[in-house]
């Protein structure tokens, strides 16, 4: 009987409603080695929500950029001036791209926004589309500067 208990309990602890889960919305290093060139490179990335990645992190030809899905419809592929901001501090201009793939827009590296993502927990980025809709994003901080560090000192 105490065994049979014991294996009652066990299997109820490892059920995954009752498993240790990773948190989706905190920022998270990822680590990729080239099979062909052992090059190492590192990116970021909030981990997936119900299969939507709401933001990542990665590094092109030395600098480090912010791409996050959601926003307006926007293909041209130009900066357009937006604003964002950071927990209830003042807004920020910033200077964003739309995509190829057109809800996906990029932020490059600045160090006004970029010290107030470090300092914040959550932060609204207003994006706009080719026919001028605008529409908001938004997502955690949380782990943002460990990984923001990781990925900017390994990009080359």
């Amino acid at each position: 009987m105490k065994y049979i208990t014991l294996a009652l309990i066990g299997s109820v602890l490892s059920t995954p409603a009752l498993a240790i889960q990773p948190d989706p919305t905190k920022w998270t290093i990822v680590k990729d080695v080239d099979e062909f060139t052992d090059k190492v490179s590192y990116s970021g990335t909030i981990q997936l929500i119900n299969e939507v990645q709401p933001a990542s992190m990665f590094c092109n030809d030395g600098e480090v950029f912010i791409g996050f899905t959601g926003g307006a419809y926007n293909y041209k592929g130009k900066f357009y001036t937006s604003k964002i901001r950071v927990d209830k501090n003042s807004p920020l201009d910033v200077s964003l791209m739309g995509g190829s793939n057109s809800k996906v827009h990029y932020l490059t590296d600045n160090s006004e926004w970029l010290n107030e993502f470090k300092s914040g927990n959550s932060v609204i980025i207003e994006t706009k589309g080719i026919d001028n809709e605008s529409k908001i994003v938004r997502f955690n901080l949380k782990n943002f500067t460990k990984t923001f560090n990781e990925v900017s000192l390994n990009c080359k």
